[in-house]
Parts: C-alpha cells; structure tokens; sequence
C-alpha cells in the first residue's frame, strides 16, 4: 500500500506503484540527447500512462471509490442477479446444466455426457468440480453459444462466463438474460445441449 497525499490535512491510502531508486539509477531512465545513449545505454520502461498527471488524477479518483466498497458490493450484486436469471431459465427449459460463480463472476456449465445426463435426477446432480467437465466441453458448443450470445448484443469474457462491474444495471442483467434465454432456444433446436 502506499499513501498519496491529497492535500495538508488528508491522506488516502490506496493501492498503486511507481518505479523509485536513487537518483544514479532512476537517471538511466532519462533521455538525454546523446545518441548513444539514448539509443543503447539508456534503460527503456515502457507504459501506457507513465508520466500522464491526467490519468494519475482519474486512479486516484477511482481508488478513493473502489476504497469506500461500494463499486466491488455493487458488481458482486449485479453478478449474483445474473447467475439466479440465467439459472431459472435452465431450470425453465430443463437444461442439463447450471450456473456457478462467486463474488463478480459468472460460469455456465451444459452437462454433455449422456451417461451422466441419464443417471441425473435433477440438475444438481450434475454437479461437478472437475476442471476437465467445466472447462471441456465441446468447443462447437462454445462457440455457437458465445456466437449466439453476440448476435443478441451480449459479448463475454470467455468461453462460458463473465464477469460483471458496477457499471452494470439491472436494464443490462434483463438484456443479458433475454439473449440469454434465445441463445438457450437455439442450442436446445441445434441440439448442443440436452434436457433431463
């Protein structure tokens, strides 16, 4: 953690960074007009924002929202709202499959063995916490739900899930969910996915 003063009488702690060291040292980052130097001896750090007062402004100015806990609880909310509608609609059409997720982020998980999907009482019997079910399924299955998704104007992280932010509202939740619930339809007549 480091402390960026805001003035004389507050401070904020906050996380951030900055490349320090003597001064002998931080000179080997300066541009000094010696060709050769510039060119070969010189010590190049690159990045995007380096020495940009604008974009040091707009951090601390979102550092002191992210401190308050408000964005974080916000985007954990909206997260745990899109799990419980993409849920139902599983539940709706009988899906072999589920949603999981804590905390911001999101999964959805179409069981695609038929062996399993057969022993299956309820959708909670698929459950599962092998990583080769829950990130293997058929990569066509994958890519028609992500190409579906975006044909309904819904573009996720990766492969199943996403990740959601404060920016989020409830409009975006009921969209995601109405393409959510197409893309469901669409699988469902491709016969990507299966009920039980």
């Amino acid at each position: 953690m480091s402390r960026i003063n805001q003035g004389l009488d507050e401070e904020l702690e906050c996380p951030g960074d900055a490349v320090v060291g003597r001064a002998s040292i931080m000179k080997l980052f300066d541009h000094n007009d010696e060709p050769l130097h510039d060119r070969f001896e010189r010590v190049i750090h690159l990045g995007t924002f380096n020495a940009s007062p604008l974009a040091a402004a707009a951090g601390i100015v979102v550092l002191k929202q992210v401190a308050t806990g408000e964005p974080i609880r916000r985007a954990n909310e909206m997260a745990q709202n899109i799990r419980g509608n993409f849920d139902a609609v599983l539940e709706r059409h009988r899906v072999a499959g589920y949603v999981y997720g804590c905390c911001s982020a999101f999964h959805v998980y179409f069981e695609t063995d038929p062996h399993r999907i057969e022993q299956a009482s309820s959708r909670q019997d698929l459950t599962t916490r092998e990583a080769s079910r829950l990130k293997g399924m058929p990569g066509k299955l994958v890519t028609e739900y992500q190409r579906h998704l975006r044909h309904h104007g819904v573009d996720l992280m990766s492969s199943t899930g996403g990740v959601l932010c404060a920016a989020h509202t409830q409009e975006d939740i009921a969209h995601a969910t109405q393409a959510f619930e197409q893309t469901i339809a669409s699988l469902l007549e491709q016969k990507l996915i299966h009920t039980l």
